[in-house]
């Protein structure tokens, strides 16, 4: 996971598969391709095309020649050659090149990873929130997907299982029904064996999403604004009893921290 990590930050695989395409495609091409022969061959438009070469070139992975061809650079292809090993190494691939004898394309590893990365973020952020429910504008806001791209998810998560593991309830609130995502009871059987997944061994990360009750790092840091408004909160009022000088620049200070948070929390 490590490594998948370090190589996101060379592309984003979540944003850019348009990326991950010019990769491969220029890894196919020893004389290089120019940006129309890369759109014509993606099916995409020239534009966002150049856009991602520039994204590229910028990260150094690849380069444009005299003639306005591009080639991988040796950056690159190290992207791709660790990229590779770490495809080979996942189990379940090894277990379908023994079976069928195809090695599985590294777009598609990829795509794979991400589906799976998507739907553990979705458990762990359901599972962590109040009674295991959160709603379905709030968890499309932490996780930057529409809610019926969240729902494609969570259909696809329930018929791989072959049962229900979240389901999307309305609940009647003073201004209308909201929607949210609850967790069923196999959900939170679920939930708990993720807990003690070796990516939740270490000691402060676990001890932090079992205090505050989340996981995700945006619902923390939000119960973190709270907590910590709350304090300066009541430092200003133990401060008001006996005011001076000081103390006074001391409230100022506690009121734009307060101020501060306030914004983090909203925005």
């Amino acid at each position: 996971m490590a490594k998948l990590k370090e190589l996101d930050s060379l592309i984003d695989f979540s944003r850019a598969t348009i990326q991950l395409d010019i990769v491969l495609a220029l890894r196919d091409s020893e004389e290089g391709l120019s940006s129309e022969a890369l759109a014509s061959r993606l099916r995409q438009r020239r534009k966002a095309v150049l856009d991602a070469l520039r994204k590229l070139e910028h990260k150094g992975l690849v380069e444009r020649d005299e003639d306005g061809l591009y080639h991988l650079t040796e950056l690159g292809l190290r992207f791709l050659n660790e990229l590779e090993n770490l495809m080979n190494k996942n189990a379940a691939y090894k277990g379908s090149r023994d079976v069928l004898s195809v090695k599985p394309s590294i777009k598609e590893f990829v795509l794979r990873l991400m589906l799976n990365n998507i739907i553990y973020e979705i458990i762990m952020i359901v599972g962590s929130s109040r009674k295991h429910m959160i709603s379905a504008k709030k968890l499309s806001r932490i996780l930057g997907l529409s809610v019926s791209r969240i729902d494609n998810y969570i259909e696809y998560l329930n018929s791989t299982l072959k049962t229900t593991v979240i389901r999307k309830v309305r609940i009647k609130k003073l201004f209308g029904k909201k929607e949210y995502y609850k967790l069923t009871r196999y959900g939170e059987k679920v939930y708990r064996s993720l807990l003690s997944h070796p990516r939740h061994r270490k000691f402060l990360k676990r001890l932090t999403s079992r205090l505050l009750g989340a996981h995700h790092v945006s619902l923390i840091l939000k119960k973190l604004t709270i907590i910590n408004s709350l304090a300066l909160f009541a430092i200003i009022l133990f401060h008001i009893l006996t005011p001076n000088i000081y103390e006074l620049i001391k409230i100022t200070a506690a009121l734009a921290l307060i101020i501060i948070n306030i914004l983090l929390y909203f925005r």
